[in-house]
Parts: C-alpha cells; structure tokens; sequence
C-alpha cells in the first residue's frame, strides 16, 4: 500500500489556517507562493500520494491563488510537469502571457520551470498531478507552446488520459509500490500522447479515436476502422473518368488516355466491334473498365484477388458481382449479365 500525506485546517485556530496553507503551499511545492485574497478565515485540505516519481494531489480550498517566479524557483528543486485537472469550481493558468481556464472534465498543463500564476476565484476540489518534466522531453517533443493550455478532456486521448489520472488516485491507496511506479508510467505516456495530439502529431490510433468521440458526441453511431482505413463493409467507389477521357483499350497501348476523340467515340468503336460491347464497356458494374490491365493493380487493392479466369468470363457476358462480403468481392457466374 501507498503512504499518502494529509493535511488540514480542520482543528486550527481561525486565525492561524492562512498561514498555515501559505506554509503549506511552499512546502509541498518548491516555494511556491500563495494568496488568500485577505481572507482571515481559510479552509483547506490537501492529500498527497506518490505513484513512481509522479506525485498526484486532491486539494480542496476556499478562494485562492498561487505564483512562481523565477526568484522563488530553488535551484536544486527538479522541473515538474504540472496538471490541474478540476472536480469541483475552475482554474485559471496564465504561462507565457497565454491564460486557460478548465472546469470538470478538462484539464490543463504548464511548467514548473518558467512563471506561471494559477487563480482559483471559487471553492475548488482539483485534482493535481506532477510529472518529471525530464521524462516528457526526452521523447522529443517540444514544450513551447504546449504550455499553459486547455488540453481538453471530452475527446481523443485527452479524455483517456483525464480518465487515467483520476482513476489512478482513486486506486493508488490499494497498489502496491511496483505497481504504483507502474501507473505512473502509464500516466506519462498518456500525457505524452496527448501533448502530441495537442501539437497536431497525433498517431492513426489517436487520431481514430479523437474522430469517433466527434461523431459521438453529434449523434452518430461510432466509426468502425476498416483494413485500408475506410469503414469495415462499406464498398469502395471507383470515380470513372469524363468521356472524352475513356481508356483506349488497344492491347498493346494499355493505360492512355484518349483525349482527341469526342464524346462517344468510344462507345461507337466498341458497339461495331461486338453487340452490347458499349454496354459493358460502361455497364453498370464497370467491368470492361476493372478488366483493363491499367486498373487491375488498384482494383486488386481494393477487392482482392481477382480470378484468373476474369477476363474471359467477362467477354462471354456471364460475370455477375454479388454483395461484398468483409472488404472482398465474390463472383458467380450462375446467370448471364443483362447486355
């Protein structure tokens, strides 16, 4: 089990609970000062735990704000990622003159490094989680203007990684140590991953997500990712081209395009070579346009594999498509195609 720390005003005298949080706040924080508007009276309530070199705090507090200078950053103290993501009231951060408010369900992030100033207007219950800033840049990724925002929280892996942090404190009481070290390395890769898609890096993964958490939230069914990155079942469109651009067709000459002839020109040369041949040659199906060797490499990705016989059972007129089934296309040739 976790030791976590517990401190409160409960049982102080009135007048000695504000200098007891200020005292607090340095303590706990690396010097960092602290504000109570002028209020005498102050209530406050601080539990601390650690998972690994994550440190995660559940501050409950009347009105009050916090600042850091780069006077009041002790030199041997190490850099922190801080978070501050709120169940109750907001919180206000102001970095590198850019501000971001959060409420519940979302969170924000910034560093211990540079100056910052927190406000809390409002009785507030936060959630704060700290993580070595050493372990975030070491990923390669760059901090500057990530800092001081809004991550969010309803969507993509920001959401995932709010979830995570507060259901990490939740359990932590629980966890044995190698456990809890364990955690708070999942707790920086989900960071990390969030900070990525903040910074418009996202992976597939992350970005898949992100899409069906929008279709969510306006309603639709979620997404389902396809092999190729289309929706599963769903049956690929082949775009044919304007008529005056139509394929020759000569087999010697596969693949050009045929810009001089005008419209139906093609469809004239093809209806004097065999009857309905025009038909085909833009049926409904496309088939004379899939069987040419130009589009059997893209119709190969799309559908699988095509039969070997497919050209000749095409030019007999008895190729017919059936439904896809799972991305592939199946064939049966039990009745002729209508010319």
């Amino acid at each position: 089990m976790t030791d976590a720390m517990v401190l409160s005003t409960d049982g102080l005298p009135p007048g000695e609970t504000a200098s007891a949080w200020h005292a607090w706040m340095s303590r706990l924080f690396a010097g960092l000062d602290t504000d109570v508007y002028g209020d005498r009276l102050f209530e406050g309530h601080v539990r601390v735990a650690n998972a690994g070199d994550v440190v995660l705090t559940r501050l409950e507090a009347g009105r009050h704000r916090v600042m850091r200078s780069m006077q009041g950053l002790r030199a041997h103290e190490s850099p922190y990622l801080k978070i501050v993501a709120p169940w109750e009231g907001v919180a206000s951060v102001r970095q590198h003159n850019r501000e971001a408010s959060v409420r519940k369900g979302s969170w924000v992030i910034y560093d211990t490094a540079q100056e910052y100033e927190v406000t809390n207007p409002e009785w507030s219950e936060h959630l704060i989680v700290m993580l070595p800033r050493q372990a975030i840049v070491e990923r390669g990724i760059r901090l500057e203007g990530l800092m001081g925002r809004n991550v969010g929280g309803s969507s993509g892996i920001a959401r995932i990684a709010l979830e995570t942090m507060r259901s990490t404190y939740q359990e932590l009481p629980g966890m044995a140590p190698h456990l809890a070290r364990r955690a708070g390395e999942l707790l920086v890769d989900m960071v990390h991953l969030s900070l990525q898609e903040l910074a418009g890096q996202g992976t597939a993964g992350t970005q898949q997500l992100a899409l069906q958490d929008r279709i969510r939230a306006h309603g639709g069914p979620p997404a389902r990712p396809g092999p190729v990155g289309g929706v599963r079942g769903r049956r690929p469109q082949l775009q044919q081209a304007p008529s005056a651009q139509r394929l020759r067709g000569q087999p010697d000459q596969p693949g050009r395009l045929h810009t001089a002839q005008p419209p139906g020109a093609v469809h004239a040369r093809a209806a004097a070579a065999r009857p309905g041949a025009a038909h085909h040659h833009r049926g409904r199906h496309g088939l004379r346009l899939w069987q040419h060797r130009a589009f059997q490499p893209r119709f190969q990705d799309l559908y699988g594999s095509v039969a070997l016989g497919f050209q000749g059972h095409a030019q007999a007129g008895r190729l017919t498509a059936t439904k896809p089934l799972r991305g592939s296309l199946r064939w049966r040739q039990d009745r002729a195609m209508p010319a």
